[in-house]
């Protein structure tokens, strides 16, 4: 697979779908540095380091938004891009993923409408884990009478020339008339079939239960795109 542009949309639940990049950034394919890779008025809210294509020489990964298309920076589109390392020092891209902008992450519960009085926020980290495995971290919050939180962490593992989800977690609570917090949370992992699901009570995870998914190939953005 050449370098290309993706889109992955989060939606409720943080399931994934996802439609093909239209308006394609003004990205560089090949630098030794951040910035000559990225287009004027893009700002890096974080980056990190690891072998993700596992050819013995480190990548690099980054959480970035722009600028220039989105004033508010609670609605600016979140972006992931992908840059393979060499041993020349020479950086090259391999794709660029949207994720949906502040607002649109802070939308996807039906119960919190678009023309809702409530104050909202929305965060999106990506990060390499110790195996050389992208992941994506998307925290949302709701304040008006109660407060929500959202949390939820895919983990996607480069193998065939495409990155594979491998496994998720979702966490969610919710506070209302002062009441301490209550909630659920599930922890699944896409290589065994297996799932964990647990209740929150008093912000404290209680003892759960493991269950057995359907099985099922694993899901590539690749195959997402095409959707």
């Amino acid at each position: 697979m050449n370098n290309h542009f993706k889109t992955v949309m989060t939606v409720a639940f943080f399931s994934l779908c996802a439609n093909l990049f239209a308006a394609t950034p003004n990205f560089k394919f090949t630098g030794k540095t951040v910035d000559e890779l990225l287009p004027s008025g893009w700002i890096v809210q974080s980056r990190d380091t690891g072998d993700m294509n596992k050819d013995g020489v480190k990548d690099l990964l980054l959480t970035l938004q722009d600028t220039l298309s989105e004033p508010d920076p609670q609605c600016r589109t979140f972006y992931v891009a992908v840059c393979w390392g060499s041993k020349e020092g020479i950086y090259s891209l391999f794709g660029v993923y949207s994720f949906g902008s502040g607002c649109e992450l802070a939308l996807e519960d039906e119960a919190f409408p678009a023309d809702g009085p409530y104050r909202k926020t929305s965060e999106l980290y990506a990060s390499i884990n110790s195996t050389g495995s992208m992941r994506i971290f998307i925290r949302t919050q709701f304040w008006l009478a109660s407060h929500q939180l959202i949390e939820t962490t895919n983990l996607f593992r480069f193998q065939n020339g495409d990155f594979y989800l491998i496994g998720s977690e979702h966490y969610q609570y919710g506070t209302s008339g002062g009441s301490a917090g209550y909630g659920y949370g599930s922890s699944k992992n896409y290589l065994t079939g297996k799932m964990y699901e647990y209740d929150v009570e008093q912000y404290q995870k209680k003892k759960g239960k493991w269950g057995v998914m359907e099985k099922a190939p694993l899901t590539s953005l690749e195959s997402i795109v095409k959707k």
